[in-house]
């Protein structure tokens, strides 16, 4: 598990800054990750649940485990350098790499049955069909990414400052008072490619007002399929994602814009996303302000919010 020592500085204790000076997640709490080994002292298991501090020691843990996957998925490609998408594929089978063993490493060490593992069962079960069913995507059963749904139970639930949280039903779809604004969205679409259609990629596009804490973020995630026999695998591509779009107020007021980008990077799954800090307004979008683009293997779709 990757590990990394800093002064300790939690994401909200950073500088003060004048009204207008908004950050994004990256720009804010890149390097304000606590030492590792006692932000992950910190947390508790009660009656099957994750109990951390606060919301900053809940944030800092996922960024911890985002910054984790990443240096673990950069090192098995800087050790095999020159080759191809399927080549990574037949690699990792050789060596039975996972790229998601830092998310395994933080379950066991906690003796923890995550909502990640709970979705990968079933998502797994879903993969093994010659045609799979769209409308039953185990990853749309919640708009969060593996490293956060680590964090939680099967059910979403959380302890955070001594309160417990379910992250999934504070997540639900919820119009805002104007009507034509939100504070939760997402729209998945799935492409089929290739001489016999037997690759296919997902593309998702969200934004929502994030439960903990003061952000909102927007966000284009891909996962990249290949079909072999008569079930379906997630393997490599080429991806690059984007995201741009806009944050209203709870009036549907324009606030600001931010965008986003990653990539290319040959991965099986590959998301970025912009967050933006502030608690001068409450986080809403509006239809039609929210874009995220994907380009895989040179195929390139865009889905906007509506």
């Amino acid at each position: 598990m990757f590990l990394a020592s800093c002064e300790r500085t939690d994401i909200l204790d950073t500088p003060k800054k004048t009204s207008n000076e908004l950050n994004t997640w990256q720009e804010e709490n890149d390097k304000h990750i606590p030492n590792v080994e006692q932000l992950l002292g910190n947390i508790k298991v009660v009656e099957g649940k994750l109990a951390f501090l606060d919301e900053n020691h809940f944030m800092n843990v996922m960024k911890h485990l985002e910054q984790a996957v990443e240096l673990h998925n950069e090192k098995f490609e800087s050790e095999n350098p020159n080759l191809s998408p399927e080549e990574l594929d037949e690699r990792e089978d050789q060596i039975g790499f996972n790229p998601v063993q830092p998310l395994l490493d933080f379950e066991q060490r906690f003796n923890f049955s995550s909502r990640r593992e709970f979705i990968e069962e079933k998502i797994v079960k879903w993969l093994d069909n010659e045609i799979l069913d769209d409308e039953n995507d185990p990853d749309d059963l919640d708009m969060l990414e593996e490293e956060e749904r680590t964090l939680l139970n099967a059910r979403g639930e959380v302890i955070i400052q001594g309160t417990l949280r379910n992250l999934i039903e504070e997540t639900q779809d919820e119009e805002s008072r104007s009507g034509s604004c939100y504070r939760v969205k997402a729209q998945s679409q799935y492409y089929y490619y290739g001489e016999s259609g037997n690759r296919r990629f997902k593309m998702k596009v969200s934004a929502r007002k994030v439960p903990v804490v003061s952000y909102a973020s927007i966000k284009t995630k891909v996962i990249h399929y290949k079909k072999r026999g008569n079930r379906w695998k997630r393997r490599r591509a080429q991806i690059e994602v984007r995201i741009q779009g806009e944050f209203h107020d709870i009036n549907c007021s324009y606030q600001r814009s931010g965008a986003n980008s990653r990539g290319p990077k040959n991965r099986r799954r590959l998301f970025t996303l912009y967050v933006h800090n502030t608690t001068l307004f409450v986080h809403r979008f509006q239809n039609g302000k929210v874009r995220g683009t994907a380009i895989v293997n040179g195929v390139t779709r865009s889905i906007t919010l509506n």
